[in-house]
C-alpha cells in the first residue's frame, strides 16, 4: 500500500531549512601591479646607443643584454654591483633586507651543515669564506681588508651555490699572484652562480679549477687603487685553469688589468677546459704592452679542450698591441677548438675581423654566430641558446653545439 507524505514548506523532521543568502553588491576587481617588462625586453633603447657597433635595442642587438631577462641594457659598474650603489648606501636587495646595515663580523665563515645563508656582513680583517656545503647562499657580504691569499673558497664538491651582491677583495697588494685569488672555485663544486659581485684586488680574480656548471654573470671585476692590481705574471681577471666544465661568463665588465699575462686565461693546465662560453661582456685590455686581452692556450697537457666559445664580447685590447688580431691570443690547439665571432673593438664598435693563432700575428677570421649563441630562438621553442637558466634552450649540449 502506498501512503503519500506531505511535508510543509520549510519544515522536515522538525528541522527549519536554511533560507537563501541575501544577495550582495558587487565587488571592485581586485587590480595587480602591472607587471615589469625587463629593459632587454621592452622595445626601447634605454642607453641610448642604437645605430652604434655594439649597441641596439634589447637582446640580442644590445651587446650590454645578456638576455632577455636582463633589467638594464648597460654593462654592471660600482652603481650595480656590490651591497652598496654609493659609498654606504646599500642598494636593491641588500637595501630591503640588511635594514640595520652590514653587521661587523671579525671571524672567517666556515658552512657546516647544507642550506646555510650568511647576510649582511662585513668581514673585517683576514676573515675569509670557505664554502663546502650544498646549497649555500652568501648575499650582500663585504669582505675586502687584511691580507689573505684566497678570500673565497667553493670546493669539496659543493653544489648549489650562489654567491650575489656582494663585494670581495684578498687586500695583498704584492706577493706570487700565481697563489692569490680573490675568489677559487675547486674540488668539483658544481652549480655555483655568482652575480652583481664587485672583485678586486691583486692575483686573479676568479680561479676554476676542478668545476663545473659554473655562471659568472653582471660581475664588475676590476684593480683596485690607481695603480691598478691584478699584476704580474699569471694575474688574470678570470682563469680557467683547468678542470673547467662547464662555464659561462656573460653580461661583466672586467677591466684595469696591469698585468704581463691575459684578462681571460683558458688552458688545461691541470684537466680539460670544455664547453666554456665568454659571451657579451666588456673587456677593457692591458695597461701594459705585453698583454693580451683573451689568452687560450690549449698545448699545456693532452687533456681535453673543446666546445668552447668567444662571442659578441666588447673588448678593449691592451695599449701596446696595434694589430686588429692582437686582442685574442689562441694557440693552434685552442684555435681549432673554439668558435670565435662578433667580438667587437669597444673603442671603435667595428666588428673584430680576425684573431691571432701565433705569438708572431698570423691571422684567424671570426666566423658567424652558431645557433645555440646567436640570441634567436630557432626553433620556436621559446628558448634561446646554451646556459643554465629557465629560457636557455635544453637543446644545445653545449655553446658550441650548432642546432637548438
Amino acid at each position: 500500500m502506498k501512503i503519500a507524505i506531505v511535508v510543509a514548506w520549510g519544515v522536515l523532521a522538525g528541522l527549519a531549512l536554511p533560507r537563501a543568502a541575501a544577495a550582495q553588491p558587487p565587488q571592485p576587481p581586485i587590480l595587480l601591479p602591472p607587471a615589469t617588462t625587463p629593459a632587454c625586453s621592452d622595445g626601447i633603447d634605454n642607453d641610448g646607443d642604437a645605430g652604434k657597433g655594439g649597441g641596439g635595442i634589447d637582446y640580442p642587438a644590445d651587446y650590454g643584454c645578456w638576455g632577455p631577462e636582463d633589467d638594464t641594457e648597460t654593462f654592471p659598474d660600482d652603481a650595480t654591483t656590490g651591497p652598496y650603489s654609493t659609498g654606504t648606501t646599500l642598494r636593491g636587495q641588500c637595501a630591503q633586507l640588511c635594514t640595520n646595515g652590514l653587521v661587523a663580523r671579525s671571524s672567517s665563515i666556515n658552512t657546516s651543515a647544507p642550506g646555510e645563508t650568511h647576510q649582511c656582513l662585513d668581514l673585517t680583517g683576514n676573515a675569509t669564506i670557505t664554502i663546502d656545503e650544498d646549497d649555500t647562499t652568501i648575499r650582500c657580504v663585504r669582505a675586502i681588508g687584511g691580507g689573505v691569499q684566497v678570500r673565497v673558497l667553493v670546493t669539496g664538491g659543493a653544489s648549489g651555490v650562489v654567491i650575489e651582491d656582494s663585494e670581495f677583495g684578498n687586500g695583498i697588494g704584492a706577493g706570487d699572484p700565481q697563489n692569490i685569488d680573490t675568489i677559487r672555485i675547486a674540488g668539483n663544486a658544481s652549480d655555483v652562480r655568482i652575480e652583481r659581485v664587485e672583485i678586486q684586488d691583486y692575483g686573479d680574480g676568479v680561479k676554476i679549477d676542478r668545476a663545473s656548471r659554473i655562471t659568472l654573470r653582471d660581475n664588475w671585476i676590476h684593480a683596485a687603487g690607481s695603480g691598478g692590481n691584478f699584476r704580474g705574471s699569471h694575474a688574470d681577471s678570470i682563469e680557467m685553469d683547468g678542470g673547467a666544465v662547464g662555464l659561462l661568463v656573460e653580461g661583466s665588465t672586467h677591466e684595469n688589468l696591469n698585468s704581463d699575462t691575459s684578462m681571460f686565461m683558458i688552458d688545461n693546465w691541470a684537466g680539460s677546459s670544455e664547453n666554456i662560453t665568454l659571451r657579451r661582456n666588456q673587456l677593457v685590455g692591458s695597461d701594459n704592452w705585453a698583454g693580451y686581452t683573451i689568452y687560450c692556450n690549449g698545448s699545456q697537457s693532452s687533456a681535453p679542450m673543446r666546445s668552447n666559445v668567444i662571442t659578441a664580447n666588447m673588448v678593449q685590447p691592451s695599449k701596446g698591441w696595434a694589430a686588429d688580431w692582437d686582442w685574442l691570443l689562441a694557440d693552434g690547439v685552442c684555435a681549432s677548438n673554439v668558435i670565435v665571432s662578433g667580438n667587437r673593438n669597444r673603442l671603435t664598435g667595428a666588428l673584430f675581423s680576425v684573431y691571432s693563432t701565433v705569438f708572431a700575428g698570423g691571422a684567424t677570421p671570426q666566423v658567424a654566430p652558431n645557433a645555440c649563441n646567436d640570441g634567436i630562438d630557432n626553433d620556436g621553442d621559446g628558448r634561446i641558446d646554451w646556459g643554465f637558466d629557465a629560457w636557455n634552450d635544453p637543446g644545445c649540449s653545449s655553446g658550441a653545439d650548432t642546432s637548438e
